[in-house]
């Protein structure tokens, strides 16, 4: 499919959709020679643009930087980075309180955890971290 056939079958979805929600924010493929080239075609959707009565026009503010939301957006590429470079072989365990881990390396280990800005108090996530790192050391 070509770049011209993917906008103009974009647009008239949006086209559609707008007639049925009053503030819709557009988005469709960022860049599409790294779209056509992936491995792996991922769609992520958004349940809100987290703006108030406005219009967010996705491929703009993505090619710009997602200069408002720039956390939240290196975190997506990250889970697509590893979405795209995942080795299927990894053997993931996981602690008694269910957090996952990957020893890459031997006493190097990549821990599946939340986001750092997650709405808990920071001695949670501190404390929750700590022990997970003393469960895997002690296993």
């Amino acid at each position: 499919m070509t770049i011209d056939l993917i906008l103009e079958k974009e647009l008239k979805l949006f086209d559609k959709w707008k007639q049925q929600r009053e503030f819709f924010c557009p988005d469709g493929i960022i860049n599409f020679e790294n779209y056509t080239n992936s491995k792996i075609k991922i769609m992520l959707l958004l349940k809100e643009a987290n703006a108030v009565n406005e219009v967010v026009d996705f491929k703009h503010f993505l090619n710009n930087g997602a200069y408002e939301r720039k956390a939240t957006w290196e975190n997506v590429l990250r889970w697509l980075y590893g979405i795209q470079n995942i080795n299927t072989d990894d053997k993931w365990k996981q602690t008694l309180k269910g957090v996952y881990y990957y020893e890459f390396r031997p006493q190097k280990y990549l821990i599946d955890f939340v986001h750092p800005e997650v709405r808990v108090p920071p001695n949670y996530v501190y404390y929750l971290l700590i022990d997970t790192i003393r469960e895997i050391r002690h296993s």
